[in-house]
């Protein structure tokens, strides 16, 4: 059982709050409560843009932009508009993008399991696998297995420096639980080099790879294998909140 905060019941003479459980003379400050995971993320975009360049140079040496834009969705899951790839496989879709229900409105398991459209250990493929983890491999009991790691997050852009010299962002997330939710993302998909049937790779974005980094793109009849992903992200700093639900916070406007 996971620890909650809890108050002797002296404290709270108006029964405002619920008794804990397993302490019969105590009662629960943070029943119903949730907690607030805040993370300050470098972000080295023109580390990423070099190696996409790298990466995707024609033969003769020179510059594929359009072929740096594929590989860019291919990493992260989704096209520059937000247009994901399992909707919108072979080129952006401006109108998809845009539409916030229709972009997030998709599983994995009936049209792109094998990862031909959006691969396997793409970002966003890795941060909810939905409907297409590989062990279940019944897509109704995935949804629900992936659904029990959901959190709640918000990311804003931050820049420091009179030159914009460091960029990143600022990233907030709620859930129930730090460890069940926030932590499992980041440690069991994210950072898995044995995600969901891969081997040898972590997240091709927000992982600590520095220059030793793998990603699988899965293709037919070939899968393309990128090698020497550097480090993108870094972490700035961050902190965990406790917050309070409405009973525990009207106990605190009774006292004093």
């Amino acid at each position: 059982m996971v620890p909650v905060p809890s108050i002797s019941h002296e404290l709270d003479p108006d029964r405002i709050l619920t008794p804990a459980p397993s302490q019969r003379t105590r009662h629960s400050f943070g029943h119903n409560g949730s907690f607030l995971v805040l993370r300050k993320l470098a972000q080295d975009v023109e580390g990423f843009r070099n190696f996409l360049d790298r990466a995707t140079r024609n033969a003769d040496g020179s510059s594929n932009p359009d072929r740096a834009n594929h590989l860019a969705a291919k990493m992260i899951g989704r096209w520059p508009s937000g247009a994901p790839l399992t909707l919108a496989p072979d080129r952006d879709d401006l109108e998809l993008g845009s539409n916030k229900y229709r972009n997030n409105d998709f599983g994995f398991a009936a049209t792109d399991r094998d990862g031909f459209a959006c691969p396997v250990g793409a970002h966003i493929r890795r941060a909810n696998p939905r409907d297409a983890l590989a062990f279940p491999a019944e897509p109704a009991r995935s949804l629900n297995l992936s659904n029990r790691h959901r959190i709640i997050r918000r990311g804003r852009p931050y820049h420091e420096g009179s030159s914009g010299a460091e960029q990143g962002v600022l990233f907030v997330a709620i859930n129930a639980s730090i460890l069940r939710q926030f932590e499992f993302i980041q440690q069991s998909w994210l950072n898995n080099p044995k995600f969901n049937g891969l081997y040898d790779e972590r997240d091709p974005l927000s992982s600590a790879d520095r220059g030793e980094g793998i990603m699988t793109i899965q293709a037919k009849p070939v899968r393309e294998r990128l090698h020497g992903l550097p480090r993108f992200v870094t972490l700035r700093g961050g902190a965990y909140f406790f917050l309070p639900s409405i009973r525990a916070l009207k106990f605190l406007a009774q006292i004093g």
